[in-house]
Formats: C-alpha cells, sequence, structure tokens
C-alpha cells in the first residue's frame, strides 16, 4: 500500500511566502500584459486595446492565473475570429506561458526574492511520493517532489532578468523582431518552456499543444517556428499510489485530476479556506476525509 502526497499552491503561504497571494499574481500579471503588448500584436498580427482587456481582467471575480489568462486567450481567440489556425494557437498558449511564469517568478527588479519557514514544511518521509502542481519549491533542495506540470529551474534564470520569451518562437521573424525592441526596455532572457503545462482557463488541460501534440490539419500551416510536438500522459505518476493526501490544492477546475484523485482506496485533503470544503464533497467519490490544513 503506498501512500503520496500532493501538493498545490498553498504550501507556498503555509510556510509563509507572501508573493505568490492571488492579488499579487493578478496585479503582476496585468503589468505583464502591458509589457507583452508587442509580442502579441507580432506573432498574431492582431491589434491589442490595452484599456479593453485590462477592465476585463480587474472586474474578473476569479484572480487564480489560470482565469486571468483564459480571459486573455478569449480575447485574442474572438479578435482574429475565422482567419484562427493552429499556428496561432500554438504561439497564443507559448506566449501565455511566458507571461505566467514571468508574473509568478519574476518582479521589475529581477527574480522575486523569498522567504520561508521549513519548519513548517509537512513530514514528508511518511510519505512513497510527494507530488507537486508547482512550477517550483523552492525548499526542495534535493528535487523530492515529483513535478506534474513541469519544473522551473530558477538557478537558470539569471537574477536581474526581468521578462522571459520564447526560443522556439525566436524563429519567427515578427516575433523575433519585437522581443528586440522591447528589449531597450527590459532585461529579457529567452527560454524553452514547452515542457511546462499552463492551461488558460478556456483550453482544457488535455488540450493543451503541449499535451495533446501536432496532428494534420487545414488549419496547420508550414512556419519557421513550427516544429513536431509528440503526445503526453497527465497525471501518470499519480496512478502508482494506492491512498493520497493532499494539502493547498484548489478543488476548482481541472477535472481530469480530480477523476484520478476519486479512483484512490482513501483521500485526506487538508483544508486552508472552509469554503472549499462544500466543493471538495461535491468532487470527491472516492472514500475521503476532510481536515484542517494544521493538522498535516
Amino acid at each position: 500500500m503506498k501512500r503520496g502526497l500532493l501538493l498545490g499552491n498553498g504550501i507556498n503561504n503555509r510556510i509563509g511566502i507572501k508573493s505568490f497571494s492571488i492579488d499579487n499574481i493578478r496585479d503582476n500579471f496585468i503589468k505583464n500584459i502591458k509589457r507583452y503588448k508587442p509580442l502579441f500584436e507580432a506573432s498574431l498580427d492582431i491589434i491589442i486595446n490595452e484599456d479593453e482587456i485590462i477592465e476585463v481582467l480587474l472586474n474578473s471575480k476569479n484572480k487564480g492565473i489560470e482565469t486571468l489568462a483564459g480571459i486573455v486567450y478569449k480575447y485574442v481567440y474572438e479578435k482574429i475570429g475565422s482567419e484562427w489556425c493552429v499556428n496561432d494557437d500554438i504561439r497564443l498558449q507559448d506566449l501565455l506561458t511566458c507571461i505566467a511564469i514571468t508574473t509568478i517568478f519574476l518582479d521589475k527588479n529581477g527574480k522575486r526574492k523569498v522567504k520561508y519557514d521549513m519548519k513548517k514544511l509537512p513530514d514528508f518521509s511518511t510519505y512513497d511520493a510527494v507530488f507537486t502542481l508547482n512550477y517550483c519549491e523552492f525548499w526542495d533542495c534535493k528535487h523530492i517532489t515529483i513535478p506534474l506540470h513541469g519544473r522551473v529551474d530558477l538557478d537558470e534564470i539569471g537574477d536581474d532578468v526581468n521578462m522571459l520569451v520564447s526560443s522556439p518562437r525566436m524563429d519567427y521573424d515578427k516575433y523575433r523582431e519585437a522581443v528586440e525592441k522591447i528589449a531597450n526596455d527590459n532585461r529579457i532572457q529567452i527560454v524553452n518552456l514547452e515542457d511546462l503545462i499552463f492551461a488558460p482557463s478556456e483550453v482544457i488541460k488535455e488540450h493543451l499543444i503541449c499535451v495533446e501534440g501536432l496532428y494534420p490539419s487545414d488549419r496547420l500551416f508550414p512556419e519557421d517556428d513550427l516544429y513536431l510536438v509528440e503526445k503526453r500522459v497527465l497525471y501518470e505518476e499519480i496512478t502508482k499510489v494506492d491512498e493520497l493526501d493532499i494539502l493547498g490544492m484548489s478543488p476548482y477546475g481541472d477535472n481530469s485530476l480530480i477523476s484520478i484523485i476519486n479512483t484512490k482506496l482513501k483521500v485526506r485533503v487538508f483544508i486552508y479556506d472552509n469554503e472549499e470544503e462544500r466543493e471538495w464533497m461535491s468532487k470527491l467519490t472516492c472514500p475521503y476525509e476532510l481536515l484542517d490544513s494544521r493538522l498535516i
């Protein structure tokens, strides 16, 4: 009988990292939409109405970064309209991933400085496997966690970098030219984030280009920044444990992950926010317990 622990963003709040608060992320995401505007327009051949899109972002009740990215995705999709093609989808998903990772880990001065209390971490020795939905666990210097959405190696990002752009897209002339222009006002690093799984709320994770892969289509056209993408299987690692404890994960969205959780013989969810209790109760069909997060 194998036991696993699944960590969500709430683990950061538990150990005292304040920079990942929902409000902080929302504010930085909006600032970055303004900075990345030239890349939207160059790579997708559209004109972004900055005030229009930011007003929608500010009025969104759900401030999660996936929801904010979903708003931008929908805005761009509707702007392109009937001319929408797979190439646009590739570029937009890639661009939103760059914005998301920049928003989470960088600020105007460079990489975020984070402080945390190791004493508030759970006892990981009681588990056969520790999974994380986060792109980086700052405390995990021994890499004991298994990243389900990919891992960002912060050591590979320069300390003073404040903006990430995509290396595969640099093969597209318009994108590269736009990057060269905004580099005058930003400290840019070119990175490859294709192994990361970031899904705007408008796109089901299984249908992301980086997960579903690429197939022949009359909406897919030869371009300099078009590369083969192979199909991947999500959350396969979790199938290897029989029981699962969950800490800091939101019950909203990602029904494919919830479906896998429901195959477990027993699940214990450690809850920070009592408002999530009813949502978990509606989602879980396996044997489960809902416990106060302080009890882990």
